[in-house]
């Protein structure tokens, strides 16, 4: 293969897409009355969920298990090896096993569960062979119908994970409408991260212990130059009283210059904007973003509850956040 020729490449990667892409339409299709009654089953489980697989089906378990857990439902991944060697002390009745596996007939997932089978358990395989030996041994058989992997050898797992991870991907989503999951359950799951950032982070704490940025209204244009370069936000407050009545950032004394030859005589109320947007310390700064793009605006000030400025935030605040 020429590795210099990007077409081939992209034609590869794109092939590779579509064949994937097709395999989850067939997947969609299929989906029954089975997947019903693993959802409903689940939805009312009392006890633990355990997904278990070998090798790629074992990191698309323990992939669906992670997402589980970050919606509230108590989801395990169970080594079938070290099951089978100890690790089966942590199912007890009434659990819930769910094994995944691309042809059914991996031998460590068969003896598991032919052992399980004497467990008070309700037993799950997702395999791409309806007739494969997991399919019959189980309570609730899932089909992902798969006629070939990408990879031209037919070996590699490529579009069986990506159905296997789709479909715990529909598993949780449709978990997550049973539950009437709401954003503040969200947050409760994912205090860090981005997520947690989106979720939880006002404008409040962004602030921080900033030194805020004012001027008075008769502040003499020059001090008001001195303020903004000095806090380096490209703005400052007008506070008369403790009253919030403008903001100046420097685009106002950018078009100030053009229309007068001398700055001698002006003060801040001669170009502050009157009636500046602000938002109360506890609004959720990813709202405050949004906001701030609607306004075209690149500064913001953030006042609390006496409509007092507690500070001023710049956009490329937002963006160190990371959001």
């Amino acid at each position: 293969m020429d590795l210099n020729n990007i077409d081939t490449i992209v034609s590869i990667a794109r092939e590779c897409l579509q064949i994937q892409s097709k395999a989850i339409s067939t997947l969609a299709e299929a989906l029954d009355k089975h997947f019903y009654e693993l959802i409903i089953k689940i939805h009312h489980a009392k006890e633990n969920i355990f997904f278990t697989g070998i090798g790629k089906s074992g990191l698309i378990s323990q992939k669906i298990v992670a997402t589980l857990n970050s919606i509230g439902i108590r989801a395990f991944f169970l080594n079938a090896v070290d099951a089978l060697h100890g690790d089966i002390g942590k199912v007890k009745s009434n659990d819930i096993v769910i094994c995944i596996s691309k042809s059914g007939n991996t031998p460590e997932l068969v003896t598991l569960t032919k052992h399980l089978q004497n467990f008070d358990v309700l037993l799950s395989a997702w395999t791409s062979d309806n007739h494969s030996r997991l399919a019959k041994l189980v309570d609730i058989h899932i089909q992902t119908p798969i006629e070939n992997e990408v990879s031209e050898d037919n070996l590699i797992p490529t579009t069986s994970t990506a159905l296997q991870l789709c479909l715990g991907d529909a598993l949780a989503v449709c978990l997550l409408e049973l539950k009437n999951f709401r954003l503040d359950h969200l947050a409760l799951f994912h205090p860090s991260g981005q997520i947690g950032k989106q979720l939880t982070l006002t404008i409040g704490q962004m602030i921080s212990e900033r030194d805020p940025s004012s001027v008075k209204p008769k502040t003499p244009l020059k001090h008001v130059i001195i303020e903004i370069s000095k806090k380096r936000l490209g703005a400052t407050v007008v506070i008369n009283h403790s009253k919030i009545v403008g903001i100046i950032t420097d685009g106002d004394i950018r078009r100030t210059m053009e229309h007068h030859d001398s700055l001698i005589g002006l003060n801040a109320q001669d170009i502050m904007t009157l009636n500046p947007i602000m938002m109360h310390q506890n609004t959720l700064a990813k709202d405050a973003l949004i906001e701030m793009k609607k306004k075209k605006i690149n500064q913001l000030i953030v006042h609390n509850d006496r409509l007092i400025s507690i500070g001023l935030l710049h956009i490329m605040d937002f963006i160190k956040e990371g959001l």
